[in-house]
């Protein structure tokens, strides 16, 4: 039994599977991998399948976001901590004793990515780790409780609510020194590719969509 289940949707970046694997084991043994793939997503589906990691088909073509992967992966799995990421991020050593066994009563620990300042001065979390009885009995949206995700999302703009779902029930713990690197083209770590174009397209959807779910439940 592993403590923590790491959870990573993915779509079309298999070059990115091997390094994730390689960064993840080098770093702890405490964690499950878990990949979360469209099933018709070959390409993805060969580069994982060449590693000892799990993987969670997603079959419903019509719904392929990154929130929709990401609850799929959290019910799949079980550990008592689950964290989601891309496949755009390098683990550095302790960051699992720097989050949970440092932080054994929070609903969500941020670690720290080193890159978005909101995430830096810790006030949001970009690669969470949830605790899964809190995600059970309040849940870190507001769905409601046993839900990671709205997945009314696109891509962006969830993590908004989870920062601020877990904020205002006092249960958000910045962890400094659990670093979980983002390697994304925004700091210059990655090529601004097809996988990040199509994050982005819905931006201004998520935006307004998070702006009138505040409003509702956290006014």
């Amino acid at each position: 039994m592993h403590d923590i289940a790491v959870v990573v949707p993915v779509m079309r970046r298999p070059r990115n599977v091997t390094p994730l694997v390689e960064s993840l084991k080098a770093s702890t043994d405490r964690a499950r991998l878990v990949f979360v793939a469209d099933i018709d997503d070959t390409a993805e589906l060969h580069a994982i399948r060449k590693h000892d990691v799990d993987v969670v088909l997603n079959v419903d073509r019509n719904r392929r976001t990154f929130p929709i992967k990401s609850n799929l992966g959290y019910r799949c799995t079980d550990e008592p901590w689950v964290m989601l990421c891309g496949d755009d991020v390098h683990f550095h050593p302790r960051w699992v004793e720097n989050s949970i066994d440092l932080h054994p009563g929070a609903g969500l620990i941020s670690t720290n990515d080193m890159a978005n300042r909101r995430v830096t001065s810790g006030q949001h979390a970009v690669h969470p780790i949830f605790r899964r009885d809190w995600v059970e009995q309040h849940g870190a949206s507001w769905d409601g409780p046993d839900t990671l995700c709205h997945e009314g999302y696109h891509h962006t703009y969830v993590d908004d609510e989870w920062s601020t779902v877990a904020k205002n029930a006092g249960q958000f713990v910045y962890a400094e020194h659990s670093v979980v690197e983002h390697l994304h083209h925004l700091w210059g770590k990655a090529d601004h590719d097809a996988t990040y174009k199509a994050g982005q397209m819905n931006n201004a959807h998520d935006s307004q969509l998070f702006r009138r779910r505040r409003s509702y439940y956290a006014s």
